[in-house]
């Protein structure tokens, strides 16, 4: 039996829903192990594992792995060790994850084809209403089996799902309004920080974005999230990735994160700013203008 795993967003569902389909419609049973979090994955088992959109430092060593994608920088080193083993790898090149699965396994299914397209609109920084949609419902918490499959059986967006995407909209929309009142800005150096705490089913991206676009001398948006989790996103000329490797995370040099917080503190943006300030005494590096997909 195969089993999917998949990240917890498009690309990833996506994929996990293009294997699925596939399954269905060659008479093949597949099953959907679980969606995860990078932080969260942890103890899989099984002779046929699929890993779809997942860094593959995390999963390279697992016995089973049949099938892995990433969309991420791989070392080359570990793609060949796991060729070498026969597991099919797909990472590289501009093309998402659901993109190469969909030209691999279902080339003329159009839901496939949707999905993928969606898909490759995230990592293209041009992110599609479907694929801004649901993004949405899933930060709400709409689970994220139920969608896989809808989309295995070929239900793109019921009803049903418009309006849960229209509740979460209007809560959104109200909690990214109160946000802009209450971002903390600290100077270090020359960098202006923005500081905010998010509720759970606000997204730390949304969050960043708002911070960059109602303060135009923010340079950096710190979004500090309900579970711990830090994240980092920059203007063109900042590099957050430092800061987040120093805490252990990663990420890109415009947008990375790192789980900082154990349990989170009442003062949270004064602590993690002191401890910016004590990590990088001479300010933060200048990064090259880069292409953000975040």
């Amino acid at each position: 039996m195969v089993v999917v795993h998949c990240a917890r967003h498009v690309c990833g569902l996506a994929s996990a829903a293009i294997i699925a389909r596939w399954g269905v419609l060659k008479h093949r049973h597949v099953s959907l192990g679980g969606v995860w979090e990078y932080s969260h994955m942890k103890n899989f088992t099984g002779s046929q594992l699929m890993f779809c959109d997942v860094p593959l430092r995390l999963i390279a060593t697992l016995p089973g792995l049949t099938y892995c994608s990433s969309h991420q920088s791989e070392d080359q080193r570990m793609v060949n060790s796991l060729k070498k083993r026969g597991v099919l790898v797909d990472t590289g090149g501009t093309a998402s994850c659901a993109k190469r699965l969909a030209d691999r396994l279902l080339p003329h299914d159009g839901v496939a084809r949707l999905l993928s397209t969606a898909a490759d609109s995230v990592l293209s920084g041009e992110q599609s209403k479907f694929a801004e949609n649901v993004h949405d419902i899933l930060q709400a918490g709409y689970d994220a089996h139920t969608l896989v499959n809808l989309w295995r059986k070929g239900v793109l967006w019921p009803d049903y799902l418009q309006q849960f995407w229209t509740d979460a909209h209007a809560k959104k929309q109200q909690a990214l309004s109160t946000l802009r009142e209450h971002i903390d800005v600290r100077k270090h150096i020359s960098t202006y920080l923005g500081f905010v705490r998010i509720p759970s089913f606000l997204s730390a991206r949304d969050a960043a974005k708002e911070v960059l676009n109602a303060h135009a001398t923010v340079d950096v948006a710190v979004v500090i999230a309900h579970d711990g989790h830090v994240t980092f996103r920059a203007r063109d000329h900042v590099n957050v990735l430092e800061i987040a490797k120093a805490f252990g995370g990663g990420g890109q040099v415009y947008a990375s994160g790192a789980r900082i917080f154990d349990s989170l503190p009442t003062d949270a943006a004064h602590k993690l700013f002191e401890k910016i300030r004590v990590l990088f005494p001479e300010g933060l590096s200048v990064a090259e203008p880069v292409p953000q997909r975040y």
